[in-house]
Order: structure tokens, then C-alpha cells, then sequence
């Protein structure tokens, strides 16, 4: 069974603080958030995560920086978050996802 500590061995911003630190602010406040809210649901709840999963995957990014350390499904919440903030269907977020994340998390 996965723990906190864990988990946050995956996590590039959130280390189990309570309240983002404010040193981070646009871009990584947004992924240190995302990165709480998926260990959360790990720990809780991985129905909604696996749901990010399914679309993520029929989206062709599944292989997507399938080296790097980072959890397809943590990966999939992101892509998912990314698409609520930046509108458009999921499909028309693609590039632009793979843009961010290479800029911001790889």
C-alpha cells in the first residue's frame, strides 16, 4: 500500500504542506495544488484519477515521457487540470499540454 511519503517521492513541488509555499507562484502553484489533490486520491479515492487516466491514454499520451518518474496518473490529472484552464476539447489541448510539461514539470 502507498503512503504520503511515498507518493511525495513523486511529487516535484508538493511535499505535504498544508498551504502552497509562497515561493511558488503561477505555473508551479498550479502543479504544487494538483500534485496535493493527487495524492489525496491516491490515498482516498482513485475512481476520478482513473477516469483522467482513460482519457489521457485515448488522447495517444500514454508513452508520453514514459522515462521520466512521473506516474502516468499523476500526469493524467495534470493534462486533465490543463484542459479545464486552457478550454478546448482535450484533443486541441495536446500540444500545448506536452509544451507545458516539458517546460514546467520534466
Amino acid at each position: 500500500m502507498n503512503t504520503d511519503a511515498n507518493l511525495l517521492a513523486y511529487c516535484k513541488y508538493f511535499r505535504g504542506e498544508k498551504e502552497s509555499p509562497d515561493e511558488l507562484d503561477g505555473d508551479k502553484s498550479f502543479l504544487w495544488n494538483w500534485e496535493r489533490v493527487w495524492v489525496r486520491s491516491q490515498l482516498e479515492d482513485r475512481s476520478v484519477i482513473d477516469s483522467y487516466l482513460e482519457d489521457y491514454i485515448s488522447c495517444g499520451l500514454g508513452l508520453f515521457c514514459s522515462t521520466d518518474k512521473t506516474p502516468t496518473s499523476l500526469k493524467a490529472l495534470l493534462f486533465c487540470r490543463y484542459c479545464y484552464w486552457r478550454s478546448g476539447s482535450r484533443f486541441d489541448n495536446i500540444d500545448g499540454f506536452k509544451e507545458f510539461y516539458l517546460k514546467n514539470y520534466h
